[in-house]
């Protein structure tokens, strides 16, 4: 699901879906700080690498390819936990 909507944003803006996922994952590390110093520099850092080097494609499929199967084995441990409880 997540991975689905990765490639439509990557499609629909012309993003490379890795770089989508590098922005979430520096707003998620930052996320409850009081004090965020270094965000902007950190997303500049992000947006100045090559996002469309030679492997850049095939790395961004294994990517998706492994958040889908992260989403399909949280479900299965979600499932587990709620069998337990």
């Amino acid at each position: 699901m997540t991975a689905d909507l990765l490639k439509q944003l990557e499609e629909q803006h012309q993003v490379p879906a890795e770089l989508i996922m590098k922005l979430i994952e520096l707003e998620l590390s930052m996320e409850g700080l009081s004090v965020r110093r270094g965000l902007l520099r950190k997303m500049e850092s992000l947006l100045e690498q090559d996002w469309d080097a030679d492997n850049s494609h095939d790395y961004r499929i294994d990517s998706l390819k492994k958040l889908d199967s992260y989403e399909k084995e949280m479900s299965d441990l979600k499932e587990k936990y709620e069998e337990l409880a």
